[in-house]
């Protein structure tokens, strides 16, 4: 309890892999994920007020807890789509250019090549 560690979240292995999509794609998704948690949030709260009214606090640390990292997970999409939308997201016309013609920028080649290592 007192040492963080790092916990390995499925969205975050998603995250990783995300060149494998789209922009146009990662969009849709990620505005359905964010309606998803929008929803959910307002349940959990509603749900967390309610058993507030009749159970201590102490026992409730763990769901105000959950809730604070949904409502960080939703606020950190929020403004992942706001930069895929309005274009401010650093490349974002190479990342589609990649996926209309199936070529790598050149950069990225580089970065690749930097990154391997001979056999």
């Amino acid at each position: 309890m007192s040492s963080p560690e790092r916990e390995h979240l499925r969205f975050a292995a998603a995250l990783s892999v995300l060149g494998a999509l789209g922009p146009d794609e990662t969009i849709g998704l990620l505005k359905q994920r964010l309606d998803l948690l929008d929803t959910e949030l307002a349940a959990d709260r509603a749900q967390l007020l309610r058993e507030a009214a009749e159970i201590p606090r102490l026992f409730l640390v763990e769901s105000e807890y959950e809730l604070a990292i949904r409502v960080a997970e939703a606020d950190w999409v929020r403004a992942f789509l706001a930069e895929l939308t309005t274009g401010t997201f650093p490349h974002l016309d190479d990342w589609r250019a990649f996926h209309l013609t199936g070529e790598a920028p050149q950069e990225l080649i580089d970065l690749a090549e930097r990154g391997s290592t001979p056999d």
